[in-house]
C-alpha cells in the first residue's frame, strides 16, 4: 500500500515525497484512511512504529482543507512530557512547511509564566502541549475555553497510557468538559492498560479500535547475550569494557536509575577518555533539548539518560523523614521522559544499568533503538541484589519473577568473555576509589551551574546567533581528575581477551561484507559509438591528461550494518544469561 491509496490530499502526499517518505507502515496503513473518515480512533502500536504520523497526517489534512489554515487551536495534540511535546511539533513542521499552505504549528514550551502566555497568545493551527500547560492556561485565563469549544477539531491523545500516570487525570477532567462534540478524538498507545480504557472513556465517542501491536515495531523477538552477577561497580567494568572494547555498535544509549547513578557512571567512563552527555530531569528545558539535538546529530556518540520521573520505589525499611526527602528529591520536572516516544536517532545498542520496573518499561526502554526497520541491540545488568524478589513492588511479583521471565524467551550473549572483564578490572577498581558521593556531589553542582549558564544568561544571544550555539558542548569531563590519567584513555593489546578482539573483527568483517553487497552499483548509459573528432589545439593537454599521476582511489570505508539486539546480566553463572534482539 503506498501514501497515494490511503485518500490524502495531493498537497499532504507532496509534502511526504520531499521529506522522503516511501511506503507507509502498518500502523499508518490502518490509521490514516479511518482518520479521513472523520472517526474516533484508538490505535495500539509498539514503539517505533510511525505512529506519529499515522496523527498528524490527517491531522494536517483537516488544517489544509479546511476554510482557513490561519485559524488557531484546530488541532490539540497532548503528550506526556516536554521532550516529545518538542519532538512531535518539529516533526509536525517538518511536513507542514510543504504543504503550499501556511500552516502554524507551536509547542508550548515555555518555562515561565510570561513565556507561556505568550506562546498561548501566539498559537498556531496546530498546538502541541502536556495537559498541564493547557489546564494552567485556562486556570490563568490566558486560554478561554470558548475558544476550544469553537475552534477546535481534532484533539490527540499521544502516549496515552502515560498521561494518567504522570499525574495529570485532573488536568485532563478539567480539558474533557471543553472538547466539542463535533471534534474528532485519536488515542495512541504503544500498551494497553485500564489507563487507556479510562481516556476512552473520558474523551472519545464510539471509536474504532485499531490493535496493531503485533504488526512490526521496536520490540521484537529472538536474540543472544551474555549473562553474570555483579556488586555494583562490576556493572560499570561491564560498560567500560563493552565501550573501551568496540563489542558494541554505536550509538549507544544507557538508562540509568537515578541522577547519582547516571553521573558517577559519567565520571567513571570519563575518565578513560570515553567522550559522552548526560540527560536528566534537573537540568534546564533548553539543555536538555540542546544535549538530545547534539546526539541525534552525532556529536558525541554516547549518551547516558536517566530514566523517568516515577520509577520504582524499594521497600527496604528507612525513616520517615528520609522517605520524605527522596520523594522531595525525585520531584525534579515531572514533564520530563526519555523511555517513551523519543526519537533517539541512530541507536544501535542499549544498556539498561538497572532493571526496568515492569514489562511495559522494558519494552520502551528497549524500543529507543531498533526503530523504522532497523535492528539494535538491548542488554540489560543485573546485580546479585536484584536476587531478592521482595525488595520491589509492582506488576509480575518483584524482579526475581520479572529476570525469570526474561530469562524464558531470551539466550545468552557471549561475546563479552571474563577474561576481558579481568583484564580492565585492576584500573576500574582504582577509577572507582575515586568516584565517592561527594565527588557525585560536586560534579552534579558544576555541571548545573554550567548548563544554568548556558541555557539562561545565553538564551537570548543564541536566538540571535544560531550558527554559535555549536560551539555549546554536553560532553565535556565532568571530574577534575579526568586528564590527570591519560594512561586510562588507551588499552594496551596485552590486555585485550584474543577471543573478544577476534569477535569483534569478524562481526566488522561480516557487517562490510553485508554493506558491500547492499550498495547498488551505480547505472551508466550506453557508450556512443560515434568516434569523437580530433581537436589539435588540445592535443597538449589531452596528451598531459593521459599521463598517469600515480595517485589511488580510496575505497570509502562501508558502513556497517546494525548490531543484534541484546539484554545482559551479570552473575558469574553463564547458564543464566538473558538476551532480546529487537527488530523492526
Amino acid at each position: 500500500m503506498s501514501f497515494l491509496e490511503t485518500g490524502l490530499d495531493p498537497r499532504i502526499l507532496r509534502a511526504l515525497a520531499k521529506q522522503g517518505f516511501g511506503q507507509p507502515t502498518a500502523v499508518q496503513a490502518a490509521t490514516i484512511p479511518a482518520a479521513l473518515e472523520g472517526k474516533d480512533i484508538v490505535a495500539r502500536a509498539r514503539t517505533g512504529s510511525g505512529k506519529t504520523l499515522a496523527y498528524l497526517l490527517p491531522a494536517l489534512q483537516r488544517i489544509v482543507t479546511g476554510k482557513s489554515s490561519r485559524q488557531p487551536w484546530q488541532v490539540l495534540v497532548l503528550v506526556p512530557t516536554r521532550e516529545l511535546c518538542d519532538q512531535v511539533a518539529s516533526e509536525a513542521k517538518a511536513v507542514a512547511q510543504h504543504c503550499g499552505v501556511p500552516i502554524a504549528v507551536t509547542p508550548l514550551l515555555g518555562s515561565t509564566p510570561v513565556a507561556q502566555r505568550a506562546a498561548v497568545a501566539a498559537a498556531g493551527a496546530l498546538v502541541v502541549a502536556t495537559p498541564a500547560r493547557i489546564a494552567t492556561a485556562m486556570r490563568e485565563a490566558w486560554l478561554q475555553p470558548s475558544v476550544l469549544s469553537s475552534s477546535l477539531q481534532v484533539l490527540v491523545l499521544d502516549e496515552a497510557d502515560l498521561l494518567l500516570s504522570y499525574g495529570y487525570a485532573e488536568d485532563l477532567q478539567t480539558l474533557a468538559v471543553h472538547i466539542p462534540r463535533s471534534a474528532q478524538s485519536m488515542l495512541m498507545s504503544a500498551t494497553s492498560s485500564t489507563e487507556v480504557e479510562q481516556l476512552q472513556q473520558l474523551i472519545l465517542h464510539n471509536p474504532v479500535t485499531l490493535n496493531l501491536l503485533a504488526a512490526g515495531g521496536a520490540a521484537a523477538a529472538a536474540g543472544a547475550a551474555g549473562n553474570g552477577d555483579a556488586a555494583g561497580d562490576d556493572r560499570r567494568l561491564v560498560v567500560l569494557s563493552l565501550l573501551k572494547l568496540g563489542l558494541l555498535r554505536k550509538k549507544v544509549l544507557i538508562f540509568a536509575g537515578s541522577v547519582d547513578e547516571g553521573l558517577g557512571l559519567r565520571l567513571f567512563l570519563e575518565s578513560f577518555g570515553l567522550r559522552l552527555g548526560c540527560l536528566h530531569a534537573e537540568l534546564p528545558v533548553n539543555s536538555r533539548s540542546h544535549i538530545l539535538a547534539s546526539f541525534n546529530k552525532g556529536l558525541f556518540d554516547f549518551l547516558i539518560a536517566v530514566a523517568d520521573v516515577g520509577r520504582r520505589k524499594r521497600k527496604r525499611k528507612q525513616p520517615e523523614k528520609q522517605k520524605k526527602q527522596k520523594q522531595q528529591k525525585a520531584r525534579k520536572d515531572e514533564e520530563f521522559g526519555v523511555t517513551r516516544g523519543i526519537d533517539f536517532k541512530g541507536v544501535r545498542s542499549i544498556i539498561n544499568f538497572d532493571i526496568p520496573d515492569s514489562v511495559q518499561g522494558y519494552v520502551h526502554r528497549v524500543g529507543r533503538t531498533g526503530r523504522a526497520g532497523q535492528s539494535g541491540l538491548a542488554l540489560t545488568l543485573f546485580t546479585a541484589q536484584d536476587e531478592d524478589g521482595s525488595e520491589d513492588e509492582g506488576e509480575g511479583g518483584g524482579r526475581a519473577s520479572k529476570r525469570k521471565a526474561a530469562q524464558d524467551g531470551l539466550r545468552p550473549y557471549s561475546r563479552l568473555g571474563k577474561p576481558s572483564l579481568e583484564a580492565l578490572r585492576y584500573r576500574a577498581e582504582d577509577v572507582s576509589r575515586t568516584i565517592t558521593k561527594g565527588a557525585v556531589r560536586e560534579a552534579r553542582a558544576r555541571e548545573l551551574q554550567r548548563e544554568l549558564l548556558n541555557s539562561e544568561k545565553l538564551a537570548d544571544y543564541f536566538q540571535e546567533h544560531e550558527a554559535e550555539r555549536a560551539l555549546l558542548k554536553h560532553d565535556k569531563p565532568m571530574h577534575r581528575k579526568a586528564g590527570n590519567a591519560p594512561h586510562l584513555r588507551h588499552v594496551p593489546s596485552y590486555l585485550k581477551d584474543p577471543a573478544a578482539v577476534a569477535a569483534a573483527q569478524a562481526a566488522a568483517a561480516a557487517a562490510a561484507v553485508v554493506a558491500a553487497a547492499q550498495r547498488r552499483p551505480k547505472q551508466k548509459g550506453p557508450k556512443s559509438k560515434r568516434p569523437r573528432r580530433a581537436d589539435p589545439l588540445k592535443a597538449a593537454g589531452d596528451a598531459a591528461a593521459a599521463a598517469p599521476t600515480g595517485g589511488t582511489a580510496n575505497a570509502a570505508p562501508a558502513a556497517a550494518p546494525a548490531a543484534p539486539a541484546v539484554v545482559v546480566c551479570l552473575c558469574g553463572h553463564p547458564r543464566r544469561a538473558v538476551q532480546q534482539q529487537t527488530k523492526t
